[in-house]
């Protein structure tokens, strides 16, 4: 078997969700959120490693991806549910169009659109 640090990162955040359940979704969720802006600060800084930062905040959410879809299901004009129609939107989608996107970084916003 070959594990990658991403495998293990999900693993971890699927255990964590299985085990705590809703009331880690907002800590998951605001976690990744700062960690988004991080990664748009070492952007503008020139820091050629600021991709990274923004795959680890998509790979979070992405292990939330049931839970937020209840959410949206359950309160459609909710909070967070405008907040991640809102990523999708302007965030994911500037991931897949834009051409110099590392690969790695267009994959995970592909699987998280």
């Amino acid at each position: 078997d070959v594990i990658s640090v991403r495998i293990s990162g999900e693993m971890i955040l699927d255990q964590i969700l299985d085990n705590y359940g809703p009331e880690m979704v907002q800590l998951i969720w605001s976690t990744a959120l700062q960690r988004l802006a991080e990664g748009a600060a070492a952007r503008q800084a020139g820091s050629t490693a600021w991709w990274r930062i923004r795959e680890g905040a998509l790979l979070a959410i992405g292990s939330m991806a049931d839970t937020l879809a209840e959410e949206a299901v359950e309160a459609p004009g909710g909070e967070r549910a405008r907040a991640v129609d809102l990523l999708l939107r302007e965030l994911v989608a500037v991931d897949l169009a834009e051409t110099g996107s590392p690969t790695f970084l267009q994959a995970r916003a592909l699987g998280l659109a």
